[in-house]
């Protein structure tokens, strides 16, 4: 019998629960069964109408907004060692690296082959006239021209060296013939016909330019040279006829200068 009275019981309390949704959670009315006031201290609560996802079930984390695929220390991360400073330039430096020691050092001038000794010559003519006093045989000796040793088909039998023991006009028949032509000419050193010095080489300075001829004396002269025009203007710049007649610095060479 205590079995069922307990059995009995339950079954009503369970009924008193299933049953208490349908009434919105009331309080058991005065006309409630008897057998239901174990329910009485039931209380049901109106469903809540809060989102059904808490704020603290979201898919997201509450610290989801502070999260980011970048560390917090990027802005102030390096790509290069801590001592980068010392790859650099000092602040105080205009160089644009650290020190000397860095790059090769230059070698000294003493690694270059040293300079020749003794006076290095020109590579280029000089320009000043030679000193008269290098050459003890030179002499100072007037010269003047004449057209007629600028005609290359000239005959050699026109001059004082045309024939004889020491003519020329067996070897030289004209004038052009000649290895120097056009400078040939008269030279003081011709005083006769056939004369030992015909066919004789002359080198001609004119100290105002600096210019030398080797000339072939084929005939006489009073004194000095008288020369083909072209010879005067080779030695004066082409002015010849505007000076007609100039100082040379003279001597004698040996015939092989002069190709004879």
């Amino acid at each position: 019998m205590k079995f069922t009275a307990s059995f009995i019981a339950v079954a009503a309390l369970f009924h008193g629960t299933a049953a208490a949704p349908q009434d919105g959670g009331a309080s058991p009315t005065p006309n409630s069964p008897s057998g239901t006031s174990a329910t009485s201290a039931v209380t049901w609560s109106k469903p809540s109408t809060s989102p059904v996802y808490s704020s603290t079930t979201s898919t997201y984390s509450s610290t989801t907004s502070t999260t980011s695929p970048y560390t917090t220390t990027s802005a102030t991360t390096t790509w290069y060692p801590s001592s980068t400073s010392s790859w650099y330039p000092p602040s105080t430096s205009s160089k644009p690296y650290p020190s000397s020691s860095s790059y090769p050092v230059p070698s000294s001038s003493h690694s270059y082959p040293p300079p020749p000794s003794g006076s290095a010559t020109p590579p280029y003519p000089s320009n000043c006239p030679p000193n008269p006093n290098s050459n003890p045989l030179m002499m100072s000796l007037p010269l003047t021209y004449d057209n007629t040793y600028d005609n290359g088909s000239g005959s050699m039998n026109s001059v004082a060296c045309s024939n004889g023991p020491k003519g020329l006009v067996g070897r030289f028949p004209t004038f052009s013939d000649l290895p120097t032509f056009p400078y040939i000419g008269g030279a003081f050193a011709v005083g006769s016909w056939s004369s030992p010095n015909c066919g004789s080489c002359w080198s001609l300075t004119y100290p105002q330019t600096g210019v030398t001829i080797k000339l072939i004396a084929i005939d006489t002269s009073g004194v000095g040279f008288n020369a083909a025009q072209a010879a005067m203007d080779k030695l004066t710049g082409g002015k010849a006829n505007q000076l007609g007649r100039i100082e040379v610095n003279a001597y004698q060479l040996p015939a092989s200068e002069c190709k004879l």
